[in-house]
């Protein structure tokens, strides 16, 4: 098993999404949301995964989507395992992410 955590500044993410090109390369358009502090938080996430998986890969590997429940998940079409959580407040936004190994 691996864990990874990141925490970002939320405004990072605003201005990152500021520019079309580079907020296409981060999320996918399925990832999208109007609200700029989940949106903190699935970058956190990719982050995160990033750390637990000890490798930076292709930002759109992975979409951080929600179930009908409101529960993030990983969508992903590698054969992992990836379990996440997600918080904000104020100015940050943070993820953890495990994933378990076989």
């Amino acid at each position: 098993m691996s864990i990874g955590i990141d925490m970002v500044r939320i405004e990072r993410v605003r201005e990152l999404l500021s520019d079309p090109a580079v907020a296409g390369r981060v999320f996918s358009s399925d990832e999208f949301v109007e609200n700029i502090a989940s949106m903190a938080g699935k970058f956190a996430a990719k982050e995160a995964i990033f750390k637990a998986r000890g490798t930076r890969s292709d930002w759109l590997d992975f979409k951080i989507l929600k179930r009908a429940s409101g529960e993030p998940y990983v969508a992903t079409a590698m054969p992992i395992d990836i379990k996440i959580s997600i918080s904000h407040e104020g100015e940050y936004a943070i993820a953890i992410a495990l994933i378990e190994t076989v």
